[in-house]
């Protein structure tokens, strides 16, 4: 697929639905540098539709937990599952399908965690013997594994327990003994977010 195929993609979904809906083998061709000409292009003209995949997960956090559902597209102006293209490069590329994160959550806590929320001199011990059973092919616990995925990378609770296919109390009771043990640092409130750490 060239570029001028992508453009093609573009403009029929504009015309048809007035945003932009990318199929997924578009989003798994884009380079880096589609992604800035795209946005550059249509980043003030047109919100960006979710991936098919997004949308079937918050379709199960609206039937789980309709409060987060509702605290996170109930409340805009737009239709649910439409975001702004700046979000392109979270889907963009073949190397993963990408999540659109919760993470400003105004009415519920926020459980959004990274690598900079990990307490490195407290996790030191916890996520190295966590990776040496996990490089053993030794099952690890629910705690771990959770901290060992916020330790290369952004997660929340809801993609965490849905992938995963674990239920959201066991994963909150996870997170709890984390900040107990002081290996994570959990911040519930968005603005608190945005203060303290680079959740962009």
């Amino acid at each position: 697929m060239t570029f001028t195929d992508v453009l093609h993609t573009i403009a029929d979904s504009v015309a048809a639905h007035g945003h932009i809906a990318f199929p997924g083998e578009v989003l798994s061709q884009l380079s880096p540098e589609d992604v800035a000409s795209i946005r550059e292009a249509y980043g003030s003209l047109y919100l960006m539709k979710l991936p098919d995949h997004e949308i079937a997960f918050f379709e199960w956090v609206k039937e789980v937990e309709p409060e987060v559902w509702n605290d996170i597209w109930a409340s805009t102006d737009e239709a649910p599952y439409l975001v702004s293209l700046a979000h392109l490069p979270d889907f963009a590329g073949p190397m993963h399908p990408g999540s659109y994160w919760i993470r400003d959550l105004q009415s519920v806590p926020n459980y959004f965690f990274m690598p900079d929320m990990i307490l490195q001199k407290e996790s030191q011990d916890f996520l190295a013997a966590s990776r040496h059973r996990l490089l053993d092919q030794q099952r690890v616990s629910l705690p771990q594994a959770f901290a060992l995925q916020a330790s290369v990378g952004p997660v929340d609770l809801w993609h965490f327990a849905y992938h995963h296919q674990i239920p959201l109390t066991e994963v909150r009771e996870a997170i709890a003994a984390l900040v107990e043990d002081q290996i994570v640092v959990h911040v519930p409130r968005a603005e608190h977010l945005s203060d303290y750490f680079n959740v962009d």
